[in-house]
């Protein structure tokens, strides 16, 4: 597998650990902190159309953001056992110049060891035909073929919403990615990009075991991948520092990816922590649950409700002829259509209504990131962050989990 170039460069950092920075891939870069795109099937973010995603990403002046495939999106499909002769971008059609591939979904995941069965053996997936099971040399080989651009080993995901595991589970799992990362390294990706997997959930002996082993690798890993996060944000964002504060000096020049901190608190959270890299699956989980997202990092008169709920089951915006922000500029404002007519669609189920909600989120999203940027830049984070978090003290950003009419009717992720 041919290594595509890939750097880091760290622009600034502070004492508290927050930084601007760049990735450069293909002759593109992104800067950061910032999403790279949540993608399920055809690799495209939910709901839209490869057209409307380029409008999106143009509109929100960010082009090159990578793209975030899982591999239980294509398991049993024709492009798991095909030898791909330049890699699943380009039979997916996918022009972003940082393609990485995980294996599971954590979003769907409620609990890891229930969900994914994980054992030395190797790690089980949710296929279209049901439970699959992928050991480390079948999970290299098809990585081979597809030649992402980042490659993140293989490796054992305690994420749950309902159980913290046990420290002896946490070690477990720590071990087993290490080994993993051994028998990749041992494979013909010796040469990749390759992320170092930070895990050991809630306990600092794991999370630092986690840092210390993968010392004796740090020639062959371009970042790291911290995982297995559990908690309240503040929470989370502790078991981060620990990840990377248990790395010494010289190996924190490389970009960190964490997947697992999605709503705004908990991407503040982590770009306080170091975080570089998160996804984009929060704009698209507030738009399945008819929510239409206004975020505001350094709000220029007032701040704004941050989630207008849509659901007619909620809310009544059926006789507003008004945007959702008229502000705003992506293709559901700028095309004028009103916060009555997506109730009305909603209410209908038509499935245009998630596709509007997903063009506003997603651009609000990634504007918001680069507000967070501007706002690194000058200087002026640590005050426009005290504000923001004085401001949305008592804000449940989970709101979303209140509505169930939108998931009922058309999935959480679809």
């Amino acid at each position: 597998m041919a290594t595509i170039q890939f750097k880091y460069n760290l622009i600034k950092e502070s004492s508290f650990k927050f930084r601007l920075g760049e990735l450069l891939s293909k002759n593109e870069k992104i800067n950061t902190p910032n999403c790279i795109l949540y993608t399920k099937n055809g690799g495209l973010v939910p709901h839209l159309i490869k057209k409307l995603e380029d409008n999106l990403l143009t509109r929100a002046k960010e082009p090159n953001l990578g793209v975030l495939i899982h591999l239980e999106d294509y398991f049993d499909k024709k492009y798991y056992k095909e030898t791909l002769k330049s890699g699943l971008g380009e039979a997916i059609n996918s022009k972003s110049p940082l393609l990485l591939v995980d294996l599971n979904d954590n979003k769907l995941i409620k609990n890891a060891d229930e969900d994914l069965n994980t054992n030395n053996t190797g790690v089980s997936l949710s296929a279209h035909q049901g439970k699959l099971r992928v050991g480390a040399d079948e999970y290299n080989e098809i990585i081979n073929n597809w030649k992402p651009d980042i490659v993140i080993p293989l490796h054992d995901l305690l994420c749950s919403t309902t159980k913290i595991p046990s420290e002896k589970r946490a070690n477990k799992s720590v071990r087993r990615n290490i080994n993993w990362l051994n028998e990749l390294l041992e494979s013909d990706l010796k040469g990749s990009n390759l992320l170092g997997v930070l895990g050991g959930s809630i306990y600092y002996a794991e999370r630092k075991r986690a840092s210390e082993m993968l010392k004796e690798h740090q020639k062959h890993i371009k970042g790291y991948l911290i995982s297995s996060l559990h908690g309240t944000p503040s929470q989370k964002g502790e078991q981060i520092s620990q990840s990377l504060e248990s790395l010494t000096p010289e190996y924190r020049d490389k970009p960190n990816f964490c997947f697992e901190m999605n709503t705004p608190e908990e991407l503040l959270e982590g770009i306080v922590r170091g975080v570089d890299v998160f996804d984009s699956s929060y704009a698209t989980q507030v738009a399945n649950y008819g929510n239409a997202l206004n975020l505001e990092f350094q709000p220029h008169g007032t701040f704004l409700q941050p989630i207008v709920s849509l659901n007619p089951e909620e809310t009544d915006f059926s006789e507003d002829v008004e945007t959702i922000n008229e502000k705003c500029q992506c293709y559901t404002c700028k095309s004028k259509f009103s916060k009555a007519y997506i109730v009305h669609l909603l209410n209908t189920s038509e499935m245009l209504s998630t596709v509007l909600l997903t063009c506003h989120n997603l651009h609000n999203y990634i504007r918001f990131l680069s507000q967070i940027r501007e706002s690194i830049k000058n200087g002026k984070f640590e005050s426009d962050l005290k504000n923001f978090k004085k401001h949305y003290k008592n804000f449940n950003w989970h709101v979303y989990k209140k509505s169930p009419f939108m998931a009922a009717k058309q999935g959480t992720f679809s």
